[in-house]
């Protein structure tokens, strides 16, 4: 082929048809650059394909990231609401009627609800490897990635605030040492026997009588409750929105 325009063109330069040599020179650069042209198409769309597919991965495994974080957030929620409750179960103790009528093994169970904790850590490698290799910009939808980039910092927020409710129970479990009697909180310590307490030399009832252990308990229950309506549930309804747009952006690449 390059032999061929070779040949015509030292054809029209031997006649002395300089025009028309400039014509074709003219010609043969156009198809030359649009040739080029193509090239360049046909290797951006092979790259725009290889990104597609690279995203729609990337997308499928967010989405299974994020119902996996979701289910998890609904058990965090749900064992803070069991703390929440053990909270007011607590409180009623504070009512001089109510801790007459109860042993020291109820009591125990009271402090039992108390101490176990809710928190929430949501897994997050897919999130992590798409950020931290710059390929959040190879999603195309804006408010998705918005959304992904500004996740871990609401969870470190909520983080935050779980080790405030921590602070608050440590709080109280170190009054319980210091006041009250660990011994009592154990089922198999006979001295817990009903017919024993007036007699009993462990007891916790004692500090049912205490308003600063009645204003810790108060102020765990107010933060744990902050914790659920003002984090938890929040970032599940963020969660929420984020596997719908995870499930549009998926939807546009099938």
């Amino acid at each position: 082929m390059i032999k061929f325009f070779r040949k015509i063109r030292q054809k029209l330069l031997s006649e002395n048809k300089f025009s028309k040599y400039l014509l074709y020179a003219i010609g043969e650069i156009v198809l030359v650059v649009i040739g080029i042209l193509i090239a360049l198409s046909i290797n951006n769309s092979n790259e725009y394909h290889k990104t597609r597919k690279t995203a729609l991965a990337y997308l499928n495994s967010l989405h299974e990231e994020f119902e996996f974080n979701l289910a998890l957030l609904d058990t965090t929620i749900s064992a803070a609401q069991e703390l929440s409750q053990g909270v007011e179960n607590m409180r009623v103790l504070f009512n001089p009627k109510v801790l007459d009528t109860v042993s020291e093994a109820q009591i125990g169970q009271a402090f039992g609800k108390l101490n176990s904790e809710a928190v929430y850590r949501p897994s997050n490698g897919v999130l992590l490897e798409i950020i931290s290799s710059g390929n959040l910009k190879i999603l195309e939808n804006e408010v998705l990635k918005q959304h992904l980039a500004s996740f871990e910092k609401k969870v470190e927020r909520i983080q935050v605030q779980e080790e405030e409710v921590s602070r608050l129970r440590n709080e109280m479990s170190v009054f319980l040492r210091q006041k009250g009697s660990v011994a009592a909180l154990d089922p198999l310590d006979l001295s817990n026997d009903i017919g024993k307490s007036k007699t009993r030399t462990n007891t916790n009832k004692p500090l049912f009588q205490s308003t600063y252990f009645l204003n810790t308990i108060v102020f765990f229950g107010l933060v744990q409750k902050g914790t659920v309506h003002s984090y938890y549930l929040p970032l599940r309804e963020e969660i929420e929105e984020i596997i719908v747009l995870i499930e549009e952006e998926i939807a546009t690449q099938t």
